[in-house]
């Protein structure tokens, strides 16, 4: 197991395993399908929403539709960083970020989960970017971080997320 998140119903959970597969513990069958990830390596639940964001080791991010009672699908795939470690969503479930290998913080537009719009990269990190998290209130910050301790932790401001500060 590396990545868990309870549902917006608070009766489902969702468990990442690193042999490419999620757990749904509702009535929701595991939902797999990814040939070509190696491992789920973090996931969320868009905020009253039945999306389940996806950071995968090698497939970069993946948004999917799971409800009880029809299969899952997968409703986008995120361009990005291939080896994606970390994934937030903000609380309006509006803005998704992903951090990878490539020390960037990746950003879109996800108000409409099936047609998810890129924004520009958050860059400054010197190593991968293995932890990211949204503040619970406004203005709309982001913390991201390495875990190194030559790099430090770092807040952005996102009330615009097109020019982040």
């Amino acid at each position: 197991m590396v990545s868990l998140t309870f549902g917006p119903d608070n009766r489902s959970l969702a468990v990442g395993y690193r042999v490419s597969s999620i757990q749904l513990w509702t009535r929701l069958p595991r939902l797999t399908g990814h040939h070509d990830v190696i491992a789920v390596m973090d996931c969320g639940f868009l905020p009253h929403s039945d999306t389940l964001a996806i950071a995968t080791s090698a497939a970069g991010v993946e948004l999917w539709k799971v409800t009880a009672h029809h299969p899952a699908r997968k409703i986008a795939a995120l361009p990005g960083p291939p080896q994606t470690v970390s994934l937030a969503v903000d609380q309006d479930g509006t803005l998704l970020v992903a951090g990878g290998t490539d020390r960037r913080t990746h950003l879109w537009n996800i108000a409409d989960p099936e047609k998810p719009r890129s924004l520009p990269p958050l860059s400054g990190h010197t190593a991968t970017v293995s932890m990211a998290d949204f503040s619970p209130s406004r203005p709309r910050r982001l913390i991201t971080s390495t875990g190194a301790s030559t790099d430090p932790v770092r807040l952005w401001d996102l009330t615009s997320p097109q020019h982040p500060g």
